[in-house]
């Protein structure tokens, strides 16, 4: 059993999802206190939310999930290309965050960012993964 907790913690899908997780509750703490407290529009506070989540999320991905910081150095070119990718689960979170409040008519609207949060963590694993931090052939038979 502590064989399976240590190859749990080594997977870059758990770290992943460890660092998605603190993420997630940046973004929702920023739109809550923006949509729901101070009555920012909710598109608009999603967008803000994601910015400031994304940011710590690539630092702490490239640094310790996928271990390619180039000695603790963060790379501004592949920021942008994990920014690029994210993007794309922003679009279905919001997608999914407008159509829940216009089905509900929710007044508190943090669920309904949390929920399109929950559906984008997948497309976001999958471009971080294969596309953003993708190690060459030859390095992965090293590790």
């Amino acid at each position: 059993m502590t064989k399976f907790f240590a190859t749990l913690w080594c997977s870059r899908f758990f770290r992943f999802l460890i660092v998605g997780g603190i993420g997630t509750v940046f973004n929702l703490t920023v739109f809550y206190v923006l949509s729901d407290r101070l009555g920012i529009n909710h598109n608009f506070s999603s967008i803000i939310a994601f910015i400031i989540a994304v940011t710590h999320n690539y630092s702490v991905n490239e640094l310790w999930s996928f271990n390619s910081g180039k000695q603790g150095k963060l790379r501004i070119k592949r920021y942008l290309l994990y920014f690029s990718g994210n993007v794309v689960g922003l679009v279905f979170n919001i997608l999914i965050l407008n159509f829940l409040i216009i089905l509900h008519s929710w007044r508190i609207k943090t669920l309904p960012q949390a929920i399109g949060i929950a559906v984008a963590t997948v497309i976001n694993f999958v471009w971080a993964r294969f596309v953003v931090f993708q190690r060459r052939a030859s390095a992965r038979i090293k590790e």
